[in-house]
């Protein structure tokens, strides 16, 4: 397929696109951000967290920071946790002692309501509610605990989801077009553009 002939001006907060003749303004955003970098580098590829801090400086406050080593940080009692690594929402003793106490509350509620106390049936039906809506957001179905998505996993899809709106705009001003960012834009973990 042969690459058809675009031209993209940055016009402040705004892009102008040129086609065939047919030019368009469009609002820029961070999809544009990263589509912008992938067209000025065909070919290379982007993992989606070094993409998304292109153009992104590091905070002053930051600064002093961000040439440490790990040994350094650790000195002035900072610690560096691996981004991509995906966090636990819970451990399996704390999953224990909420189902323990499950448990308790089950057999308490039978009670109070063969006493006929409804009073405090009433909190401990609240309470019974709220161990199981936790177990819900921390147990998977097959009983697993779930994890925090990783920083690699949302910057992955941020990118793509930017990308993929940013694409999708173009495709709707001019489907010609669109239909070639759509094809030469890979994405996904690793990110790049064709050319």
């Amino acid at each position: 397929m042969e690459q058809p002939l675009y031209e993209i001006a940055e016009k402040g907060n705004l892009i102008e696109l040129s086609y065939k003749g047919r030019s368009h303004l469009i609002r820029r955003n961070r999809g544009w951000d990263y589509l912008l970098e992938l067209v000025r580098h065909p070919g290379k590829v982007y993992d989606a967290r070094s993409l998304m801090q292109v153009g992104q400086s590091i905070p002053a406050e930051y600064q002093a920071l961000a040439g440490l080593d790990k040994e350094s940080l650790e000195l002035q009692g900072l610690y560096c946790h691996d981004y991509s690594s995906w966090l636990p929402m819970s451990d399996r003793r704390s999953i224990g002692d909420v189902i323990a106490r499950l448990k308790r509350l089950v057999v308490l509620e039978a009670e109070l309501r063969v006493n006929n106390n409804l009073a405090a049936l009433d909190d401990v039906l609240q309470e019974k509610q709220q161990l199981q809506e936790y177990l819900g957001e921390v147990l998977k179905n097959d009983g697993s605990i779930r994890c925090f998505p990783s920083n690699e996993a949302q910057a992955v899809k941020a990118v793509n989801k930017a990308l993929r709106r940013c694409i999708k705009g173009i495709e709707e001003l001019d489907p010609e077009l669109g239909s070639h960012f759509r094809e030469q834009v890979k994405t996904w973990n690793q990110v790049m553009y064709l050319g």
